[in-house]
């Protein structure tokens, strides 16, 4: 019985305090208007800035977005987004959730 109204005290918690939501977003065929490196006590952070921006509600920053070092596929994302960038082609990509900063955080991107 203890247990019965620990989870329903709990759940209650939850409906008077939601979570963010961490939704997956695709934003398909847009340009790259800016790529920016930031480094910050030894890590680092590449964010863009891209013609069409997701609706990032929970996101406190979403003028740009976050590609953070967490993300296994970084490295193939930035080769992409520089081949890209730099002959002009458009992109898609998907975000999910929000970085440490605020940004939306980008998970896939892939060129049209």
């Amino acid at each position: 019985m203890k247990a019965a109204k620990l989870i329903i005290a709990f759940n209650s918690l939850f409906a008077l305090f939601p979570l963010p939501s961490l939704a997956t977003t695709n934003i398909e065929d847009t340009s790259i208007t800016k790529i920016l490196a930031h480094e910050t006590d030894n890590s680092g952070t590449i964010y863009f800035k891209f013609e069409s921006l997701p609706d990032s509600e929970p996101c406190t920053r979403p003028a740009s977005v976050a590609l953070t070092r967490d993300n296994v596929m970084m490295k193939e994302i930035l080769s992409i987004a520089l081949t890209a960038y730099t002959s002009k082609h458009n992109v898609s990509y998907t975000v999910e959730g929000c970085s440490a900063s605020g940004n939306p955080r980008m998970k896939n991107l892939w060129i049209e």
